[in-house]
């Protein structure tokens, strides 16, 4: 989908994401075992900050979200 997101809403999600990762990797690593290459599965990110909360219903892409899970969505992870 081209265009879905603006260049500023990019730049706020990236902003929250490397924060997701300064936070959570390096316990992750320790207690983990989680080698810098691998990929970081934080759950419950959704509700770590609410510029990724902008992602659940925006109007751009909902419709097609709904068309490939179907109409009925549900949040699963908050804190």
């Amino acid at each position: 989908m081209t265009d879905a997101l603006d260049a500023t809403m990019v730049n706020k999600l990236t902003l929250a994401a490397d924060g997701l990762t300064t936070r959570w990797r390096p316990g992750y690593e320790r207690d983990r075992g989680l080698k810098p290459h691998h990929p970081l599965n934080v759950l419950d990110f959704i509700g770590q900050n609410d510029d990724f909360l902008t992602l659940i219903d925006l109007p751009r892409t909902f419709i097609k979200v709904v068309d490939i899970l179907g109409w009925h969505i549900q949040l699963y992870h908050r804190i």
